[in-house]
């Protein structure tokens, strides 16, 4: 597989990337035995996420079980109400926590992004790990990366566990003939959910902020 782009070249580049890296970042320092939703975002935000990209980016994609809870498909029909009510208002939530990092090629921008949101008045507790590539309008249009946007999102029970693991492909190259597209009923929120993710990054670069930092090296899906 190759790399949408290059890994950062020495030792110390490379830690200070891993460091800067959203999966790296724990929203609070939590003490004492972990709930179960707890436990699956750590497994999501620990050194599987920076060690092994394709592995992580693969299971997140494609496994029918994420941290050991059945995967709904947000392209199948069977998407329940309350999940599809769920992802509506993850996207509007005023206490989103979000992390992100983000790097450019081939005239486009790789995002990393990861949020994270406690269960209140807004709906239930909430955790997002997502791989976004947009058109990068400073560096000039060029051929389409063999690169996808997706998107994991775990919902809890009320009760420290998880109700529901759901992902979505935002974007195929190769679309219909690669990935199904999300329902219908599905594709309203998960558009609010991608702009809350992405915009932080789209205008970093527009203002070429110097909060952006590379990303460590993604694959490609060919």
């Amino acid at each position: 597989m190759t790399a949408p782009f290059a890994a950062p070249g020495s030792t110390d580049e490379l830690a200070a990337a891993k460091a800067r890296h959203p999966a790296g970042r724990l929203l609070t320092a939590r003490s004492g035995p972990l709930s179960r939703f707890a436990e699956v975002v750590a497994l999501l935000t620990g050194p599987w996420r920076v060690s092994d990209p394709v592995g992580f980016a693969t299971a997140m994609t494609t496994d029918p079980s994420v941290a050991g809870h059945p995967v709904t498909e947000l392209s199948a029909d069977a998407v329940s109400d309350e999940l599809v009510a769920v992802l509506a208002g993850a996207a509007q939530r005023s206490k989103l926590a979000l992390w992100w990092v983000s790097g450019s090629a081939a005239g486009h921008l790789h995002v990393e992004a990861r949020a994270e949101a406690a269960a209140g008045r807004e709906g239930p507790e909430v955790f997002v790990v997502a791989h976004l590539v947009e058109p990068s309008g400073s560096a000039g249009r060029q051929a389409v990366p063999a690169d996808h946007s997706w998107v994991v999102v775990v919902v809890g029970d009320g009760s420290g566990g998880v109700a529901h693991v759901a992902r979505a492909t935002l974007a195929c190259p190769r679309r219909p003939c690669c990935c199904p597209a999300p329902i219908t009923s599905a594709r309203f929120p998960l558009a609010a959910l991608r702009a809350r993710l992405v915009t932080p990054a789209l205008e970093a670069e527009e203002a070429s902020s110097p909060h952006t930092a590379a990303v460590l090296a993604l694959p490609h899906r060919g």
